[in-house]
């Protein structure tokens, strides 16, 4: 178990290090952040390749604060996995 551990530690290491020295290694090991819906409407090529759910989605909405997704001027994927969502002022919920 010490040895996976201190294995994992190692690489991760490896990865940083690597990804700060080398433009070219960190564009490989790093995502760019994805539109996942606009305007109101869902991007859904974009939703399947990045393989996230409807509701995982609207599940981000309700934590910004929407009640769906018409509520939504932009939902985007970050490249930490997060999901950020900036609702219409005048779409928003009460």
């Amino acid at each position: 178990g010490a040895v996976a551990l201190g294995l994992l530690i190692l690489m991760q290491y490896l990865v940083t290090f690597a990804s700060v020295r080398w433009p070219g290694f960190a564009q490989a090991v790093r995502s760019e952040p994805t539109l996942l819906a606009h305007d109101g409407a869902f991007c859904y090529e974009a939703m399947k390749r990045e393989r996230v759910t409807r509701d995982e989605a609207l599940s981000a909405v309700r934590s910004a604060g929407g009640q769906d997704i018409e509520s939504v001027k932009y939902l985007v994927l970050e490249s930490d996995g997060t999901i950020s969502a900036a609702l219409c002022a005048d779409r928003a919920a009460p």
